[in-house]
């Protein structure tokens, strides 16, 4: 076993990985500082163009405003920030689980958003009535073949499971 120690300056970006982040999305994020507050990059201490933009964006980090104190009002931020700036939509789910939020974000389209709170009751009441083809791995053949079991929606599949255990396999079985 190799022991693999980890140099904070490593884990810290590199000018190259600061010129890959998108303008179009992030110009407007606070830059990645250093301890001293500054954009680490050596090209910014020698060039006096780069070295106003640092202090720039400094002032601007310090004024920042943080948007949003609930996932709601971070989740709308973020969608007109990427509507102002591509002028595209976007949709959004939030929920306890990427798996819910993925099946959220389909629920309000186009540019919309949608929340289950995180309670199990809440995502209880809101799988019950879910479409099988709604959750993520089922697709057209499997939704079929669940059909002509007689399960459409979600609370079937559950009531269903030692059928389904019986009828696909162990893997399959599990995650249904």
């Amino acid at each position: 076993v190799t022991n693999v120690k980890e140099n904070k300056d490593d884990l810290e970006p590199s000018c190259e990985d600061l010129k890959n982040i998108s303008p179009i999305l992030f110009e407007d994020s606070p830059p990645i500082l250093s301890q001293h507050g500054s954009v680490q990059c050596e090209i910014q201490q020698t060039d006096p163009h780069l070295q106003s933009i640092d202090k720039e964006l400094h002032q601007q980090q310090k004024e920042a405003n943080v948007f949003g104190v609930t996932a709601e009002e971070a989740v709308r931020e973020m969608r007109f920030r990427i509507e102002q700036k591509t002028k595209l939509t976007a949709s959004a789910g939030i929920a306890p689980n990427m798996m819910l939020s993925k099946v959220c974000s389909d629920m309000n389209k186009p540019n919309g958003q949608y929340r289950i709170p995180a309670d199990s009751i809440a995502v209880m009441d809101f799988i019950k009535n879910l479409p099988i083809r709604k959750v993520p791995g089922i697709g057209k053949v499997t939704e079929k073949l669940l059909n002509a079991l007689g399960i459409t929606k979600c609370t079937e599949l559950y009531q269903q499971g030692a059928l389904l255990s019986l009828l696909f396999s162990e893997s399959s079985s599990y995650h249904f």
